[in-house]
């Protein structure tokens, strides 16, 4: 808004200036100075006279941009690999696809067909006697009978056990210890000085490596009455 002159009562003209215009001194690039009007950037004059505050917009009290949203990560489903099976069902696997590859080939070529067992486990230790077998084996058990392999400590040779339910005395599973024992009262051919049947205190012993599988060979021997 320009400044408008008045006449006062001495006849002299004065100017009014506009509160929003202030003087500021510009200093020329010869070393002289001149005043000058700037416009106060904080106030703003509307057309009917009103001052109203400007808005500041580079107050760090006000921003252009509004609060950006956190955002939340989605977990990522990580696929567990399935966990390998332990030994004792890698055993029982094995024993079973043996059996059948043996009664296929058995069937193929005309033969008798091999008894499937009901239960095959596998063991920790096998005793006759004084005798320790070397290596573990995989016992069957079948309605009449439990077959395994003993391998002699002091001899080499590989003996095929067979022990039939009828024959076995004082037939006792011991749960804590995941045992087997039991007692045959004749001679056994293939142990003549491991194995004693005059001597009680010489036992067969059949060591299972879980409490599962004592629990099956228990289920197993009540059903054929042997328990």
């Amino acid at each position: 808004m320009r400044s408008t002159p008045s006449v006062g009562h001495g006849g002299r003209a004065r100017t009014r200036r506009d509160p929003g215009i202030t003087r500021r001194r510009i200093e020329r690039p010869g070393g002289g100075v001149r005043r000058g009007r700037e416009k106060d950037s904080t106030l703003e004059t509307k057309s009917n006279g009103e001052i109203k505050e400007a808005t500041d917009f580079c107050s760090p009290d006000k921003t252009l941009n509004p609060p950006a949203e956190k955002i939340r990560k989605k977990k990522k489903n990580v696929k567990k690999s399935p966990q390998r099976p332990s030994l004792i069902l890698q055993l029982r696997a094995i024993g079973a696809k043996t059996a059948d590859i043996s009664n296929d080939i058995r069937k193929r070529a005309g033969l008798e067909t091999k008894e499937i067992p009901v239960l095959n486990v596998s063991c920790r230790d096998l005793i006759v006697g004084k005798a320790t077998s070397r290596y573990p084996s995989i016992v069957s058990f079948y309605n009449d009978r439990c077959t395994y392999l003993f391998y002699h400590p002091f001899q080499s040779k590989e003996i095929s056990m067979e022990m039939y339910y009828c024959h076995m005395q004082a037939l006792r599973l011991d749960f804590a210890k995941r045992q087997i024992t039991f007692r045959i009262n004749h001679k056994l051919e293939q142990f003549p000085r491991d194995y004693n049947p005059s001597i009680r205190s010489q036992r067969l012993v059949i060591g299972l490596n879980s409490e599962g599988d004592i629990k099956r060979v228990d289920t197993l021997l009540k059903k054929r009455s042997v328990t």
